[in-house]
């Protein structure tokens, strides 16, 4: 009997099995040797490419790739045997379709895309991987249409400054066609003058 890559790579509290762990209930030949009384985090647990979301390719004993959507996140668990699996194709453009539609839906927020492989995390943004997501958040803007330029927040008001950096910045975008993305990660306002200046616009009011 094969294992069920959601007893090999997940996280399972109630049994107190680690990630990356086989869990102590598994047994070779017989399964899970607690299933008639297994906890129900492991009943009502169904993953992505069981749902009916992913092709075979995406079948966790071959992709070694567990999916799973919780409230506000598709959460990707990789085997930590093959860390770089995830960057691999097929999977990579996938996730990245993913990403790119949670970042795009229209209700608000949408949702995230996290990849967690060994002790290594990421948030997906389209094609740009961001390492080590920090807990306050992720300001991003979109390069092309499939990667962005972001900046990670190391406190909540560090968060609010940044978010509110980038709106100005799609507000020049709409209003002068362009908008020139800054380096920095630390801004504090006024950021409009800066913006324009940084994008050799004209300043409000100006002849």
């Amino acid at each position: 009997m094969r294992i069920n890559c959601c007893c090999d790579i997940l996280e399972v509290t109630a049994v107190a099995k680690p990630v990356n762990e086989l869990c102590k209930h598994w047994k070779t030949g017989t399964g899970c040797t607690i299933y008639d009384r297994r906890p129900q985090m492991c009943r009502s647990f169904a993953c992505a490419w069981l749902q009916g979301h992913f092709n075979d390719d995406w079948f966790p004993e071959t992709s070694r790739i567990v999916v799973h959507f919780s409230q506000d996140a598709l959460n990707v668990q990789v085997d930590s045997s093959c860390p770089d699996r995830w960057r691999e194709e097929p999977y990579f453009s996938k996730l990245c379709e993913f990403s790119l539609t949670g970042i795009r839906v229209s209700r608000n927020p949408g949702y995230a895309t996290l990849i967690v492989t060994g002790s290594d995390r990421f948030l997906l943004l389209g094609r740009t991987a961001v390492p080590d997501p920090t807990l306050f958040g992720t300001a991003f803007v979109p390069v092309t249409g499939e990667t962005f330029r972001y900046w990670k927040a190391r406190s909540p008001e560090h968060a609010q400054r940044l978010h509110e950096r980038v709106v100005e910045i799609q507000r020049i975008q709409q209003e002068f066609g362009f908008c020139a993305i800054p380096d920095d990660d630390d801004p504090y306002p006024p950021y409009r003058p800066a913006l324009l200046h940084l994008s050799k616009h004209p300043p409000a009011g100006s002849a």
